[in-house]
């Protein structure tokens, strides 16, 4: 994992800004773009895929927007054996990350 967490949420928010907002892309393209931007990276974990994907998904619920086509791979995503490896990945920022998923979970 070569970003931060919050360096993550930004890059989601930049992204929705500059390919939804801006160039008038569907939520679904623009999500998909994001994540194949960051799966080229040699560096990328499943811990950033899940970072990415709960703060889409968080952006999308502050929008009133529907999340289902993330969900599945979501839920995958938030298993609690994976949240172990996360706290590995995340260290001083698990904290942040984890009150993220804990919003989330309300609305899964």
């Amino acid at each position: 994992m070569d970003l931060r967490y919050d360096e993550i949420k930004e890059a989601v928010i930049d992204t929705y800004d500059s390919l939804h907002i801006g160039t008038k892309y569907e939520i679904r393209d623009t999500f998909y773009a994001l994540l194949h931007d960051h799966e080229s990276s040699d560096e990328y974990t499943e811990t950033e895929e899940c970072c990415i994907y709960v703060n889409f998904a968080l952006l999308l619920i502050e929008k009133n927007t529907n999340i289902d086509f993330i969900k599945t791979r979501l839920n995958e995503l938030l298993d609690n054996k994976n949240m172990e490896i996360y706290r590995t990945e995340l260290k001083d920022e698990i904290n942040e990350f984890t009150n993220d998923v804990d919003k989330l979970k309300q609305h899964l």
